[in-house]
């Protein structure tokens, strides 16, 4: 097996234990945010799509910005298995 087939092996797994490890959270009720964070579209995207079907540009701008502006806490776990597909 070639190095690379492994280790893309060994990131899938490692996905795949992330989505478990969090698999406890709950999907956020709502995402308190401003205007100018994220667009209602992006927010309607985040609440009603299953994780895994979230457009990765979307995640990547909610996680960015959960470090101080937008969502809680538990959003941020919520959604953290997914950031593997930025």
């Amino acid at each position: 097996m070639a190095e690379n087939d492994r280790l893309f092996m060994t990131l899938d797994r490692t996905v795949e234990r992330l989505y478990t490890a969090f698999s406890t959270m709950l999907k956020p009720q709502e995402i308190v945010c401003g205007a100018y964070e994220l667009s209602a579209g992006e927010v309607r995207q985040l609440l009603t799509h299953p994780l895994r079907g979230v457009q990765p540009g979307v995640l990547r701008s909610s996680l960015f910005d959960a470090w101080s502006t937008v969502g809680t806490w538990d959003d941020f776990r919520f959604f953290l298995p997914d950031s593997s597909n930025w």
